[in-house]
């Protein structure tokens, strides 16, 4: 359920599960770790509609601990090395998660 006003102050579980889902429009939404207003001020907000979907966009396809642990950061590191501009050297780092250089 949700938590009336308080949705519009601190991040309740309805925001938490956003947080974790890989739904199109919960993608990179709700990072505060106690204050919501600051996704609300920095438009990273987005309100729980539908149900939620969770899990990883891409599979890490391993048990290994250091792997999960690293397997974003390579992905990183994978675009930054494929990136011809600045500008893209930077989105590799801050991005969206389906974001690709570009060719």
């Amino acid at each position: 359920g949700k938590l009336g006003f308080l949705e519009w102050f601190f991040v309740t579980p309805s925001a938490h599960r956003v947080h974790h889902g890989t739904n199109t429009e919960y993608l990179d939404k709700n990072y505060g770790n106690f204050f919501i207003i600051w996704d609300r001020i920095f438009g990273t907000y987005a309100e729980e509609k539908k149900p939620v979907t969770y899990g990883l966009i891409n599979n890490v396809k391993t048990s290994n601990p250091l792997k999960i642990t690293v397997f974003s950061w390579a992905s990183f590191i994978e675009d930054f090395k494929k990136s011809k501009t600045t500008i893209d050297k930077i989105q590799s780092f801050l991005g969206t998660p389906e974001w690709e250089p570009r060719t």
